[in-house]
């Protein structure tokens, strides 16, 4: 069998949250997609981005307590 598939199925829209989130209701986001569906209308790249983005203070700390971790690394470490 084949599908037509309008948009990448990477681009439907998963069900839940983080870290409950499990395969979409709607099976024909690909083959049919809206924007209640999919993220086919809104782009992709804008879905990562404001998933990205609704976690950037936990995102910032965590880079700020790695880079702190790696210079005081280097600042004790003995000779």
């Amino acid at each position: 069998s084949t599908l037509n598939l309008t948009s990448p199925v990477f681009c439907c829209k998963l069900d839940g949250k983080f870290p409950d989130i499990t395969l979409p209701s709607n099976l024909d986001c690909a083959t049919s997609p809206n924007a209640t569906t999919s993220n086919y209308v809104s782009g992709c790249y804008q879905a990562v981005e404001d998933y990205i983005m609704g976690y950037r203070l936990a995102l910032i700390v965590g880079v700020s307590l790695l880079i702190a971790c790696q210079v005081g690394g280097v600042k004790t470490r003995p000779h």
